[in-house]
């Protein structure tokens, strides 16, 4: 077994009022609420020169903090438990690279490299619409791993592959390793078309089975219904990956802070594929 840890480690620029968000609809729904309609209604419509005077860029380690903290939390399990060596653990860091094609072209090589093995893929990092991997922006703009990229690579492997995929849309990959059938099991935070959150993780939960030597049925334990309209799946049992994770200072709260849960404990199951966890059980 070697395992391929992919980590995008830079930190993302937010545009963002000077004011929070949060703070700004309080404000709204309590002059609303407190005063006649007339006057509500020309304070609210005379407020947003004060409210949002400008946006600055803010540097926000949101989701760069979380992917780091869930690579580090199986970093644990492979070294403790899956008795795994240095020399079987390969990180690619996206920080350590200056170009998106300089990152695929390292996962490529690793992955020739071990064509007939088993191999353990993991990421953290966010998963956007167009079926990629990405997170942060430096000098260089943002880098990506795309899916199709993915596939390509993996065509010709001939060995067993688990994927632990902790990205927004995790399940979306499943499509890419049908040349793997019966061969590959995908595990993520989050189903096919449904956002997950940053700062919760499916790890805790996979380590716990395979500690255990237990299949893992980690499912969709809530499922929030986001203020901009789409699902966030948070997998079920313990998932979070920092002491704070609703940090009120970071740029980005105001998109998590108002959601709504629909459905706890009771989802579907976030992993497709193989039994394959019995590569991950502690050595007897």
């Amino acid at each position: 077994m070697h395992a391929i840890l992919i980590v995008f480690d830079e930190p993302e620029i937010h545009s963002v009022t000077i004011h929070p968000p949060w703070l700004i609809e309080k404000f709204f729904d309590l002059t609303c609420e407190l005063l006649p309609e007339k006057i509500a209604n020309a304070i609210c419509g005379n407020l947003p020169s004060f409210c949002y005077p400008r946006n600055e860029d803010k540097i926000c380690m949101h989701v760069r903090n979380g992917a780091v903290q869930k690579v580090k939390k199986l970093l644990s399990y492979l070294r403790k438990h899956r008795k795994l060596p240095k020399s079987d653990i390969s990180f690619l860091r996206s920080s350590r690279f200056s170009s998106s094609a300089d990152m695929l072209a390292a996962l490529s090589n690793l992955i020739k490299s071990r064509m007939d093995d088993d191999i353990l893929l993991f990421c953290a990092a966010h998963g956007g619409i167009y079926q990629r991997w990405f997170l942060g922006e430096n000098k260089n703009g943002r880098k990506y791993i795309y899916y199709s990229d993915l596939q390509k690579l993996l065509d010709q492997f001939r060995g067993r592959l688990i994927i632990v995929n902790e990205v927004c849309r995790a399940l979306n990959l499943n499509p890419h390793l049908s040349k793997l059938k019966g061969r590959y099991l995908i595990i993520g935070t989050s189903l096919e078309n449904h956002s997950g959150s940053g700062l919760h993780s499916v790890v805790d939960n996979l380590c716990r089975y395979w500690q255990k030597r237990q299949v893992a049925e980690v499912r969709v334990g809530e499922m929030w219904k986001a203020d901009y309209g789409e699902w966030m799946d948070i997998p079920s049992g313990n998932s979070r990956v920092t002491r704070f994770p609703d940090n009120p200072f970071c740029p980005c709260y105001d998109k998590i802070v108002k959601t709504k849960v629909f459905q706890k404990n009771d989802g579907p199951l976030l992993r497709i594929g193989a039994e394959l966890d019995y590569l991950m059980y502690p050595p007897q």
